[in-house]
């Protein structure tokens, strides 16, 4: 009896030789992953991960705040929130808010004396530098009405 010809030389099944043969065709790469499929599987991670990610990114945020920062959040029923971050540097008081969900393109600052300032909303933050007095905000045309604070 003859030997089959196509079997000679080759690992059969069950050796380890076979196994990593196996395993190794199993693992070459035919085509690679295009870079933007691996950029967007990474930022789908990260979507995922939001919640985790922004509390890392607070927690860097609060490291480097001073003892001069205080903050303040604004919660009206479920329908909308503001939160706002103040900090007193070199003699002014910057202000920076985000009102969640989006649901205003404006944002009043008013005053006692009567004066209001319009900020515009970019993606929900605003950022501007307010006086010392006593002030309030307006959202949506004045459906949303914070307080009387005083930032600083």
């Amino acid at each position: 009896m003859g030997e089959n010809n196509d079997m000679v030389g080759r690992p059969k099944p069950g050796d380890d030789e076979w196994l990593e043969d196996l395993v190794a065709g199993t693992l070459r790469v035919e085509h690679p992953v295009p870079p933007e499929a691996v950029e967007a599987a990474a930022a789908l991670f990260d979507f995922v991960n939001f919640d985790a990610s922004i509390a890392e990114v607070m927690e860097s945020e609060l490291a480097v705040r001073s003892q001069s920062t205080r903050s303040r959040t604004f919660t009206w029923t479920d329908r909308c929130s503001l939160i706002l971050e103040t900090v007193a540097a070199a003699g002014k008081t910057l202000l920076t808010g985000v009102v969640m969900p989006a649901i205003s393109e404006v944002v009043t600052l008013r005053t006692p004396d009567g004066s209001a300032t319009d900020i515009d909303l970019v993606a929900g933050t605003f950022e501007l530098s307010t006086p010392a007095s006593m002030v309030r905000l307006e959202l949506a045309g004045g459906a949303f009405v914070t307080p009387w604070f005083r930032p600083a």
